[in-house]
């Protein structure tokens, strides 16, 4: 099954306009916008965490979002995300640093200058 066929990535990308990075192992949602690549959503399978599949989806769209223009990503956490921690500490281990937080929400951002 090709999963860009889904009906999911269907009405992401015809509903919300966003764009699908779509590996095997998950996927990541984002939109750009002038030097902004935003991550709507990431997810990677249970059995691929831990194991730099996270890293690789990053890298990959690091390229496309340099290659849109972009200078940086950046991405919401929810505080209330049941794994907020190892989400944080991901991105961190991705080159994300927090930006801000405020109202239940933290602010991530990579900068794409210089990589």
């Amino acid at each position: 099954m090709n999963y860009l066929d889904s009906h999911y990535f269907k009405y992401v990308n015809e509903r919300e306009g966003s764009e699908i990075l779509n590996k095997y192992y998950g996927f990541i949602t984002y939109k750009t916008h002038q030097e902004e690549c935003f991550i709507v959503d990431m997810f990677i399978d249970k059995e691929y965490r831990g194991s730099k599949k996270s890293k690789e989806m990053i890298n990959d769209l690091s390229s496309i979002a340099k290659s849109k223009g972009c200078s940086f990503i950046s991405a919401h956490i929810q505080d209330n995300d049941k794994c907020v921690t190892k989400t944080i500490s991901a991105a961190i281990a991705n080159g994300f640093k927090i930006f801000e937080a405020n109202h239940g929400r933290i602010t991530i951002i990579k900068n794409l200058k210089g990589d």
